[in-house]
């Protein structure tokens, strides 16, 4: 099996599930007006995220970066 990357988004809020640990994980994409230009042709991009996940009792908390 061969790993692909999940789409890009230029949206406020990113979510996908995670399904090793089975959460849902929301990306709040921070500073989307000031950079939203690509970093460079490899696709790296020069926002900034701020990731949370959802608990058991669905309830977000932030994870380290």
């Amino acid at each position: 099996m061969t790993k692909t990357s999940s789409p890009r988004t230029f949206s406020w809020i990113s979510t996908k599930t995670s399904l090793s640990e089975n959460r849902r994980i929301t990306a709040l994409v921070m500073d989307m007006v000031r950079y939203s230009a690509i970093a460079s042709a490899r696709g790296r991009l020069l926002l900034q995220a701020r990731i949370f996940m959802m608990d058991t009792a669905g309830l977000a908390r932030r994870c380290a970066p």
